[in-house]
């Protein structure tokens, strides 16, 4: 599993959501049995790494 350096993860605390904005947002679910993968699906993004490139993820718009 790919770790996010810390320097970036800081950069989060600086994000002021605030309602009607866009945030990138997508969402994979898995399935396994016997600790193997069986089965994956995703919200947007098809090839399922998009914890490698963001540049697949949607839009959620946030709501009060």
């Amino acid at each position: 599993m790919q770790r996010t350096p810390r320097r970036r993860l800081h950069r989060l605390r600086a994000v002021n959501p605030r309602a009607g904005a866009l945030v990138g947002f997508d969402l994979q679910v898995n399935d396994a049995t016997g600790g193997t993968r069986t089965a994956a699906t995703t919200w947007h993004d098809p090839t399922g790494q998009s914890y490698l490139n963001t540049s697949r993820w949607g839009a959620v718009g946030l709501g009060s």
